[in-house]
């Protein structure tokens, strides 16, 4: 107890402690002397001191609690706190404390008065209760709906029996009193009801029966689409069939009607390189693609190769727009790609100039300008003349010769009757009521920078297949190959596996039913 009073000691005579307490208490008033020295007696002093100071201590307690209530109490020492009686209120309404809001409110709410509910209004906008905690949702699994369910199942039960249930979220009290109040920011707002998509049913049957047609178009369409990729497998699986396991489906190309097979050696196909390819529709508005070209590239060792398949506007005095037919393929085309090319010998208007040899085929729907009836008659005996006469009235000759179309290609002599147009599964020419002239509408032209670089050995048509309106035409070349270059990528020997296993197995199935053989037979 001396340690506390030196100290008390130090710090109010202000000669010891730290220089913070000294510049603080540099000097003291004579209210803080005096207390100090009545604190320092107090330690000093007996445990009769200590009992009587404890006893000032709860009165002086007792005397503040008197003073929050409004009960205050003269002091006898104090001179100026003694007043007449007469200044005094005692038990006065002013003198009460006022309630706090929320007692306020309890006591409007549990009364029955109509005044106090009156008021209740006006006190709510003032003193509103606070917004309960927003609840902790759940913890539930991915994909769990069980809140979902529930409360979807909870407001339809609400909704069919009639109730208009705002989804407040208030205190008892609130509640029970019927008082609906509007929902604050931030204030939870019950369980999401899941969104149901609102669909609007058709005002009229007409855009009904539109939208089932265009549906059934739409159909049509991917069935067409689908038939002609099916055909032209089919297709391609019957070629390989016949040429055996000597030949490999190098690649193959289809842009609507129009289909491009490459078929190579199978030992020459390491020597090739990557095939590119690029279509053009001259016809931007058609869905399918029956008028246009189709155009693959390639490298086989150190000659470039483009092949062209092309189908032009038909019709006898439509000559004119199958040669804009031809501008167009020439100039729409974007080959090669990635091969390089010399730029400075080629044309940019002109595909076929980038290349060593072009070949360009297909049903180009050129007529012959003569009657029918003369037309008929040179058929007749024109395989005296090696048709010579009727190819006089061809219009593709005749453009070739005047470089109107065409510009550097070159045709091998036709020597057979014209192609087209046929009775379907006969040998007669059109019958129907058009009665359209026979013409050599289907082609085959080549194209070559150094002229003795590719040679036609044979250009013929097969009569014997009578499936459609055209004869088919073939031909055959020979063609000189450059050797190769170090800067051209090669195909790493990549050809159609599918096509090459299904027509060898059926070529192999049909030997083995010709010679009525078993296939373990065959194979020992």
């Amino acid at each position: 107890m001396s340690d506390i009073g030196a100290e008390t000691d130090s710090i109010g005579t202000g000669e010891e402690g730290s220089p913070a307490t000294r510049k603080k208490h540099r000097q003291p008033k004579k209210k803080t002397l005096a207390r100090l020295k009545a604190m320092k007696k107090n330690a000093m002093g007996s445990n009769e001191s200590l009992g009587n100071s404890s006893q000032a201590d709860s009165e002086k307690g007792n005397g503040n609690k008197e003073e929050e209530k409004g009960e205050t109490k003269p002091d006898p020492k104090d001179s100026t706190s003694q007043k007449p009686e007469e200044n005094k209120v005692e038990n006065s309404e002013e003198s009460k404390p006022k309630p706090k809001p929320r007692r306020r409110f309890k006591e409007l709410v549990q009364s029955g008065d109509e005044a106090d509910r009156n008021s209740l209004s006006d006190f709510e906008g003032k003193h509103s209760p606070r917004p309960p905690s927003k609840p902790k949702p759940p913890l539930r699994k991915f994909g769990s709906t069980d809140s979902l369910k529930s409360s979807s199942s909870v407001d339809v039960e609400n909704k069919s029996q009639g109730l208009n249930l705002q989804k407040t979220t208030g205190s008892a009290s609130s509640t029970d009193s019927g008082v609906a109040r509007p929902l604050r920011p931030g204030q939870w707002r019950g369980p999401i009801e899941p969104k149901v998509a609102k669909t609007k049913p058709s005002t009229s049957s007409t855009d009904a029966l539109s939208d089932h047609s265009s549906d059934e178009g739409n159909k049509t369409k991917k069935e067409n689409r689908k038939d002609i990729e099916q055909k032209g497998r089919e297709w391609e699986i019957r070629m390989q069939e016949t040429l055996g396991p000597t030949h490999v489906l190098f690649y193959s190309g289809t842009y609507g009607v129009l289909h491009v097979c490459v078929f190579i050696r199978r030992d020459l196909i390491w020597f090739c390189s990557v095939a590119e390819e690029d279509t053009v529709s001259t016809r931007a508005f058609s869905q399918i693609k029956t008028k246009g070209g189709l155009a693959v590239s390639f490298n086989f060792f150190g000659t470039s190769f483009l092949f062209i398949n092309s189908h032009f506007t038909s019709g006898d005095n439509k000559a004119k727009e199958r040669i804009a037919d031809y501008s167009k393929i020439c100039e729409a085309i974007n080959l090669p790609k990635v091969i390089p090319v010399n730029q400075h010998s080629t044309d940019p208007n002109d595909c076929t100039s980038r290349f060593d040899c072009v070949f360009w085929f297909g049903d180009m729907n050129f007529r012959l300008d003569h009657e029918r009836s003369k037309v008929e008659e040179l058929i007749k005996h024109g395989h005296k003349s090696d048709y010579r006469e009727l190819v006089a009235h061809d219009q593709l000759t005749n453009f070739m010769k005047k470089e109107e179309a065409f510009v550097g290609f070159k045709e091998n002599q036709i020597r057979f009757p014209p192609t087209y147009k046929f009775d379907l599964n006969t040998d007669h020419y059109d019958t129907s009521p058009k009665l359209r002239v026979p013409s050599y509408t289907d082609r085959v032209l080549y194209k070559c920078k150094k002229p003795g670089d590719v040679t036609a050995l044979n250009y013929s048509n097969v009569p014997s297949i009578k499936i459609s309106d055209h004869r088919p035409v073939y031909a055959v070349f020979e063609v000189k190959i450059r050797p190769g270059r170090d800067t051209i990528p090669l195909a790493a020997g990549q050809f159609d596996r599918e096509v090459y296993i299904e027509a060898n197995r059926r070529r192999a199935m049909q030997v083995n039913v010709e010679r009525k053989q078993s296939r373990i037979c065959s194979i020992m």
